[in-house]
């Protein structure tokens, strides 16, 4: 296979000779590094400054811009030839052919780049680490290269609003459910509140150790039971969170488990539930060394086989950065942040991340969590569409059914808002609170 295609540089460039709108999309899309041949490298720098300073393109033009190395053997006569050369190819199909054989020739740089480095590195997973985080980037890359600015007529025709409109007031009138383009938490409170979980957006779920992050984040889980969902579990191994999910669900409490005391029909209900749970579109990966571009993968796998709705992440500062070396955590953090914000985008998702809250609530006299208490929180509170901060009313601190507050922060899509569950520590289940 080889690795740069003469004929399609040729008349690439010609195309670019001749027509004003073929040279304005050829300087803002390709580069030096498409193309391969010394001539024609020289020539489509020139045709870019003669672009960038907005003078016709003529032979006299690309010639006084190439200076000296006009002068060298047969640029002159070359020029002549591109300027003149007939349209028998179609645009886009050289400039694919070009852009193909660019991607070609990154691969084998990689290829022999990795080669050299497995000499040099002396730690397995340093080695492995870089390795994929460069493979991840280079192909990213090329994902990224096709995605077109559009402009708002296309992204209107895309969404195509008005018919929306129509069919949603169409259901209300006749009294039936309004479909909606985001997930619903499965609690009712708090969906009023945040309109969903909507496809894109980087949620994130903040407290202390303790108050309720992960119970929360399994019981949204449970209640998402006809989507797809990829939970990445740093903390807590697959199977702990397996049994939580089933001890919410078959309403059993752990203690008794653990010593014993469970009846038979608690015996039915784990039979049953588990059951229930292994026919859900749900993976687990409890993976404790997790990188933003190893969930990337590992997402996109899923998606491809199974489609995938929403994605899971407990906790957010136990993610490794893409990077091995950071100037500080706070810029570690912010990486990851960035990171998390461009995986929900590029694969259509709601990413809903669990991270520590630090200490400076517990020396305030109410222990109400604000966001500046999210550790490293400048990015956070930036890259984030909505912010969740957890906290046990302590009225209800010592009752059969404690009560989680649920303080929406930070809401792009609604407004903010405290939003109360009851909460069976026994079991883990979380219920809307009944109001009168």
């Amino acid at each position: 296979m080889e690795l740069y295609d003469h004929k399609s540089e040729f008349y690439l460039l010609s195309f670019a000779f001749n027509n004003r709108d073929n040279l304005n999309d050829i300087v803002s899309t390709l580069s030096t590094t498409d193309f391969r041949e010394e001539k024609n490298i020289a020539i489509f720098d020139a045709l870019r400054k003669i672009y960038q300073i907005d003078q016709p393109v003529s032979i006299e033009s690309v010639s006084d811009m190439l200076g000296d190395q006009v002068n060298k053997a047969g640029y002159l006569n070359y020029i002549i030839e591109i300027s003149s050369a007939p349209f028998v190819y179609e645009y886009d199909y050289l400039k694919d052919i070009i852009k193909q054989k660019t991607f070609l020739r990154k691969i084998v740089d990689f290829c022999f780049q990795t080669n050299q480095e497995i000499t040099r590195k002396e730690n397995y997973e340093d080695f492995i680490s870089s390795t994929t985080s460069k493979a991840y980037k280079l192909f990213d890359h090329l994902n990224n290269e096709d995605e077109e600015i559009h402009s708002v007529k296309q992204v209107l025709d895309k969404i195509n609003i008005y018919d929306e409109a129509l069919k949603k007031q169409e259901q209300s009138t006749k009294g039936l459910a309004i479909t909606q383009d985001y997930i619903k938490s499965g609690f009712k409170d708090l969906d009023a509140v945040i309109d969903g979980l909507k496809s894109g957006n980087f949620i994130v779920l903040g407290a202390r150790p303790g108050a309720g992050k992960t119970s929360l984040m399994m019981n949204i889980v449970d209640n998402l039971r006809d989507k797809t969902v990829l939970v990445c579990s740093l903390e807590m191994e697959e199977e702990e969170l397996a049994t939580k999910l089933l001890f919410l669900n078959a309403e059993i409490d752990a203690y008794k488990y653990n010593s014993g005391l469970i009846s038979d029909t608690d015996i039915q209900n784990i039979y049953g539930m588990s059951q229930e749970i292994c026919k859900r579109n749900l993976f687990i990966d409890d993976n404790p060394i997790m990188r933003p571009f190893e969930l990337m993968g590992r997402a996109r796998n899923i998606k491809a086989k199974h489609g995938l709705d929403i994605i899971f992440i407990d906790y957010l500062q136990l993610m490794k950065g893409d990077d091995k070396h950071y100037e500080s955590n706070e810029v570690k953090i912010a990486s990851i942040s960035r990171s998390l914000k461009g995986i929900a985008k590029k694969l259509k998702v709601p990413i809903v991340a669990l991270a520590q809250l630090n200490r400076k609530m517990e020396d305030r006299t109410e222990k109400v969590p604000v966001k500046s208490d999210l550790r490293e929180s400048g990015s956070l509170e930036a890259d984030a569409d909505q912010i969740w901060l957890l906290y046990e009313d302590e009225k209800y601190e010592n009752t059969l059914t404690p009560m989680l507050n649920i303080k929406v922060d930070k809401n792009r899509h609604g407004r903010r808002a405290i939003v109360n569950l009851n909460w069976n520590k026994k079991t883990g289940k979380m219920t809307d609170v009944y109001h009168e």
